[in-house]
C-alpha cells in the first residue's frame, strides 16, 4: 500500500507506533521544519492512493513524513481531551474526578497555577471535534423537548463547525455562556464529560475573541450555538 511505496523499511509495529498517532500537539520548530519539507508532497502521494481526501489523510501523510524524517513522538495520555466516549488514551479519568466546579472556572482549572480548589491542572489541550452538548436537568442528551431540525434553542451545545467565524470581531456578539451549575447538575460520567467541553470551549472562544479587542469594549454574549441538521445560531439578547 502507500506506506510499503513510501516507507519500504518499515515493520507492523511501527507502523503501530510511528504513523497513527495524527498531528502532534507539542513538537520542536526544527523538528517542525524536517517534516513539513515532505509533509505535502507525501499527503499528495496518499490521496492518489487512495483517490480521494479523506479527514485522516493529513494525519496519515504526516505519520509517514515525520519517519521518513527520522523525527519520533511520545505518546502520553494526560495531556488532550477530545472524545468523551473515550476510557483510555484520553485524559477523563481527571474530569471524572473533579469536585463541584462552576461552568465558568473549568478554563481557569486548565491554566497555570491550577484553581486552589482543584489542587492540580487540567488537560492543557482541548480537540474540538464533534458535538459537545449537555442538559441543563442533568439528564444524557438528546434533551426532552429537542426537535431535530428546530431553531429553538434546547439544551447547551458546542460545536466548532457552528461558531459564527465573525464572532472574532469586536463589534459583534460573544457566545452565550451556559449555567454556573451545568457542570455539577450531571447525573451521569458521559453528561459530565460533555458539559465539561461546552464550559470549558464556549469559555476559550470568548476568552480569545476578546484578547484583541479594547477592555472597555461592551459584548454581549448572546450568540448561542443550536443543535440542528443545518449549520446555524441564534442569538437570545
Amino acid at each position: 500500500g502507500a506506506t510499503a511505496d513510501l516507507c519500504p523499511n518499515i515493520t507492523e509495529a511501527q507502523v503501530s507506533n510511528e504513523l497513527l498517532h495524527g498531528v502532534p500537539y507539542v513538537l520542536r520548530v526544527d523538528e517542525f521544519e524536517q517534516v513539513a519539507a515532505s509533509w505535502y508532497s507525501v499527503m499528495v502521494r496518499v490521496v492518489e492512493r487512495y483517490k480521494r481526501f479523506n479527514i485522516n489523510a493529513d494525519q496519515y501523510a504526516y505519520g509517514l513524513a515525520a519517519f521518513r524524517a527520522g523525527v519520533h513522538h511520545t505518546l502520553v495520555d494526560g495531556m488532550m481531551l477530545s472524545n468523551p466516549q473515550m476510557n483510555s488514551g484520553e485524559a477523563w479519568d481527571m474530569v471524572d474526578n473533579l469536585p463541584q466546579v462552576r461552568c465558568s472556572q473549568l478554563r481557569d482549572s486548565m491554566t497555570v497555577p491550577p484553581l486552589p480548589l482543584l489542587q492540580r491542572r487540567l488537560p492543557l489541550f482541548l480537540h474540538a471535534c464533534q458535538w459537545y452538548s449537555a442538559c441543563p436537568d442533568g439528564e444524557e442528551w438528546p434533551c426532552a423537548g429537542y426537535q431535530k431540525g428546530s431553531a429553538t434553542p434546547v439544551g447547551w451545545h458546542f460545536n466548532k463547525g457552528h461558531v459564527p467565524v465573525k464572532l472574532f470581531d469586536c463589534d459583534r456578539p460573544l457566545l452565550a455562556r451556559p449555567p454556573e451549575d451545568l457542570f455539577n447538575v450531571q447525573r451521569s460520567k458521559r453528561g459530565r464529560r460533555h458539559a465539561f467541553m461546552v464550559c470549558a470551549l464556549t469559555a476559550s472562544y470568548n476568552a480569545a475573541a476578546e484578547s484583541g479587542c479594547q477592555r472597555n469594549h461592551s459584548r454581549l454574549p448572546c450568540t448561542r450555538i443550536v443543535r440542528s441538521s443545518n449549520r446555524y445560531h441564534v442569538n437570545t439578547c
